[in-house]
């Protein structure tokens, strides 16, 4: 493939540095992260996040984060990736992604039987946005800084089997993507937002968080996802244009799919070298446990 080279880490150029960031910070985070959850309802999730090349020789942190949940028959995804300019951007993607995942879950196990799935689907979304922003306003004041200073982008995913295909509810404010293979087509699940400058975004704390509530969208499949992805920009940027190469994404993917330990494999394949990428890398999936050929 001639826009993504699949090497390991052992490629990267010596002039790189691979730096701690100063022991007096606070807020510290470890350089990976990973998790892999297997459902009742026969499915699992694996994620893994892992810091740049750009923050190793800067000596900063990891900024992005990632958290996955279940109940019942539904599987949640968040992966926020903290901005750079915003000092505390690590406290801010784990706050928005950890806020979320937990307050969806108590309004799905709360929701009223009778109420459509697909309006639950929307409802719960909501209340994961509005509690991120909430969860980041509160720290700001309680620490006596701005809100940007937790700046963070958001992207959030539900999903629900039916008896056939699948019910999917998403939320995306920034970059990064969401997309899934079903079929034989790869779809991509919502648009990613760029700022005015070059390489900007826009983050959760731009607007207030009612702005963003007519972002979350709901949608049925008639067929069973091979599998659903949810990934910051500095894996996203890496597979562009999308229609050539994100089929690329989903074909190194699926062997992991197939491993005992998917997310150390993951964050494994989330070591690859290609010239011109160096941020944050993190990436979520959710597919069926009995792994469907791709």
């Amino acid at each position: 493939m001639s826009n993504v080279a699949m090497t390991t880490d052992s490629g990267v150029a010596t002039n790189w540095l691979t730096l701690e960031p100063d022991p007096e910070l606070g807020d510290r985070v470890p350089h990976t992260l990973t998790q892999a959850m297997t459902t009742a309802s026969g499915w699992s999730m694996v994620a893994a996040s892992r810091r740049g090349k750009g923050h190793a020789h800067q000596g900063s942190f990891r900024e992005d984060s990632f958290a996955l949940g279940q109940t019942g028959p539904w599987q949640l995804m968040v992966v926020a990736d903290g901005g750079g300019s915003c000092p505390l951007a690590r406290v801010g993607s784990r706050l928005a992604a950890e806020s979320a995942v937990s307050t969806i879950i108590k309004y799905l196990e709360a929701a009223p039987p009778d109420l459509d799935l697909a309006k639950v689907i929307k409802i719960s979304l909501q209340h994961g946005l509005r509690q991120a922003w909430e969860s980041l306003a509160a720290e700001a004041e309680q620490r006596g800084v701005i809100l940007r200073d937790l700046g963070t982008t958001f992207l959030g995913m539900i999903h629900r089997p039916l008896d056939e295909g699948s019910l999917l509810g998403v939320v995306q404010v920034g970059d990064g993507l969401l997309a899934a293979k079903i079929g034989d087509k790869i779809i991509t699940l919502a648009e990613p937002d760029t700022g005015e400058a070059v390489g900007s975004t826009y983050f959760l704390t731009s607007l207030h968080w009612k702005e963003w509530l007519d972002r979350v969208s709901v949608g049925t499949f008639a067929q069973t996802p091979q599998m659903i992805v949810a990934m910051c920009d500095g894996v996203a940027d890496d597979f562009i244009p999308y229609d050539n190469y994100l089929p690329k994404l989903f074909d190194y993917l699926h062997p992991l799919t197939q491993q005992p330990q998917p997310e150390t494999a993951l964050l494994d394949l989330l070591g690859y070298n290609k010239r011109g990428s160096f941020d944050d890398r993190t990436l979520a999936m959710l597919y069926p446990t009995q792994a469907q050929p791709l």
